[in-house]
């Protein structure tokens, strides 16, 4: 782990919150248009908050959730597997979920200022392939957790 950054949730390959990461690529006044298009309101960032507090208590249960539904479609399970085995990566699953917990509940946070925005906008490197710990020589596809997380 020599060289990587932690967060302040102290997971190796979440790096959500520290300084490394670039300043986000969207601007505070561009971000106003984008809520208003999808009808994000300030009473949704309110209930986005609440459901952390209610989240949190409960991330692993949602957690085993997501890994059931991910571990039952075969073609999003590919993507946590070993190409030339096609059997799933335990220890890829697992650095994965060490970061996925965290990542909710920091999405949940709905932090629109400009430190949240950038942390934002790089959790996808923060949850990616390319952050991953876990990540050995075997090649794996360019598709990243977040991706994943995001349907």
């Amino acid at each position: 782990m020599r060289g990587q950054r932690l967060s302040r949730w102290g997971i190796p390959g979440y790096t959500y919150g520290t300084p490394a990461l670039p300043r986000a690529a969207i601007r505070l006044g561009a971000l106003e248009p984008v809520q208003s298009t999808m009808l994000f309101t300030d009473e949704d960032a309110h209930w986005l908050r609440v459901s952390r507090q209610v989240l949190a208590p409960h991330i692993e249960e949602l957690l085993d959730v997501w890994y059931v539904f991910v571990g039952s479609h075969p073609h999003l399970l590919h993507y946590f597997a070993r190409i030339w085995e096609g059997e799933p990566d335990e220890s890829y699953l697992g650095a994965v979920r060490k970061r996925l917990g965290p990542w909710v509940l920091d999405t949940a946070a709905a932090d629109y200022t400009r430190p949240g925005l950038t942390t934002r906008s790089k959790s996808g490197g923060a949850l990616s392939l390319a952050a991953s710990t876990a990540r050995t020589a075997w090649p794996r596809s360019s598709i990243s957790t977040t991706a994943i997380c995001r349907r």
